[in-house]
């Protein structure tokens, strides 16, 4: 990857640890607009997720079949560029359970499709919310289940939100926002 410097810096801040190697940052939102690099910073977060920090659970939804598809496509290459990610990896395609897993069967990146009833049945690590101006009440719903488990964990769950500008009908991400902003 070839990075601006805006993008190193929020891949800095996202990945930021505190002196027991914990991630900083819980809750994290990236508004940039559209077709401006966002995607290769939730690439490279993943792909640090999945190799490095050996999150065993990643879950990548987006409000588009295609967006999810192509964000696979994407991590799926810069993992096929390099030989040893390419050995330590395995894809699946099959509708309803695309993946990348590690070939240890330790460590795995879902791809999803927001749904009311996607994300049951899992305890994700690291959630990402691409395309996040369409997240509904709806989705979070069907994720707090699997979400409420992993804030007992030492590490708890982190949260990405990226997204383009909201729109007026963008009520989780302009909360997110807000709640952000209020500190």
């Amino acid at each position: 990857y070839v990075l601006d410097e805006w993008q190193k810096f929020c891949i800095r801040g996202i990945l930021s640890e505190d002196r027991s190697a914990n991630l900083c940052a819980l809750v994290c939102l990236l508004l940039v607009p559209r077709q401006n690099g966002k995607n290769i910073v939730l690439e490279i977060i993943e792909l640090y997720g999945l190799f490095v920090l050996d999150l065993r659970y990643i879950l990548h939804s987006a409000h588009l079949t295609e967006t999810s598809a192509d964000h696979m496509g994407r991590v799926w290459e810069a993992i096929q560029s390099d030989d040893d990610l390419a050995s330590r990896a395995k894809i699946s395609t099959a509708h309803g359970f695309e993946k990348i897993e590690r070939t240890d069967a330790r460590c795995r990146i879902r791809f999803r499709t927001r749904g009311k009833k996607v994300g049951r049945g899992g305890s994700p690590q690291m959630v990402v919310f691409d395309e996040a101006l369409f997240l509904t009440d709806a989705h979070m719903s069907a994720l707090l289940p699997s979400m409420s488990a992993q804030t007992l964990a030492p590490d708890q769950p982190i949260l990405i939100y990226a997204s383009s500008a909201p729109v007026w009908e963008s009520e989780v991400l302009h909360r997110t926002r807000q709640a952000l902003l209020a500190g």
